[in-house]
């Protein structure tokens, strides 16, 4: 049986391979539907649209991730994800990484939906606001690992994460100004609501969810103190007198041992009950 589980563990696959195998599915998938048989199904129901939102099509806040207009459009984002998704899979597991691509993407989405609600014109396509999502998130939470950036594609450079990441940021408030306020085209506004994504999940990780966690721990600990102290209050009438002077006897070495202040208010309790066993 073990055998089994091992070699089921050997072929499943990670969710970043999903992730990919998913994208390029789709790509190709939209290429034969449009060259063979000249449909547009997939065009009309996943890009995201002002005109297909105000019509009632919610899931394309998300599933524009996954259209790309040509090669090199899914070829961008795949060596990003495939890079940066593997780090963030490897350290954190394949939820964070869908629940940064997601968000990160719908972030970005809604980014961009601002910005063109009033022109309806044109459609939201790639995974780039996702990625970048994973990638600002990767910049924060890896700050110190240093990275090598071929500048121009051959010389190697070393950088922080952070510092190429307000580089990145910088370039695409640039394009955003000079170009898609100008004549649209690539949607920068997507991109810079992809980086504030995966900075807002960044936040929450590592913030707003330690103090979730630690409320959590602390209303635990308080009922289980509750319910200690109820059981004990019920138990010491209900227990023979031998067990009464053991359970006084364990009290008191912790006392010897570690001091009054770590009684619990249980053990304390007991104590102030059975003062009199204490005399005989």
């Amino acid at each position: 049986m073990r055998k089994i589980f091992k070699i089921m563990e050997r072929k499943s696959r990670s969710t970043l391979e999903i992730l990919l195998w998913t994208l390029v599915i789709i790509f190709i998938v939209d290429r034969i539907e449009w060259v063979w048989f000249g449909s547009n199904f997939l065009v009309n129901q996943l890009p995201l649209s002002v005109e297909g939102l105000c019509s009632g099509k919610i899931w394309q806040l998300a599933s524009y991730m996954f259209m790309h207009d040509g090669i090199w459009h899914i070829f961008c984002n795949a060596i990003v994800l495939f890079f940066i998704g593997n780090l963030i899979e490897r350290r954190y597991g394949g939820r964070r990484l869908v629940e940064l691509f997601f968000i990160s993407g719908i972030v970005g989405a809604l980014f961009w939906i601002g910005l063109n609600f009033a022109n309806p014109l044109g459609n939201l396509w790639g995974a780039s606001a996702g990625c970048l999502g994973i990638f600002s998130y990767f910049c924060f939470a890896c700050e110190n690992r240093q990275m090598v950036f071929l500048l121009f594609f051959v010389v190697p450079v070393r950088i922080k994460p952070r510092t190429l990441l307000a580089i990145t940021a910088g370039f695409e408030i640039f394009c955003f100004f000079t170009q898609e306020l100008v004549s649209g085209g690539i949607a920068n506004s997507a991109h810079l609501g992809g980086i504030l994504g995966g900075l807002i999940c960044y936040y929450f990780y590592n913030h707003h969810h330690k103090y979730v966690k630690m409320m959590r721990e602390k209303l635990r600990k308080e009922g289980r103190t509750a319910n200690t102290g109820a059981n004990d209050s019920y138990k010491l009438y209900i227990k023979s007198y031998s067990a009464q002077r053991s359970e006084i006897d364990r009290i008191l070495d912790k006392i010897n041992e570690s001091g009054f202040k770590s009684l619990t208010e249980a053990e304390k309790n007991t104590l102030n009950s059975a003062k009199h066993l204490m005399h005989r």
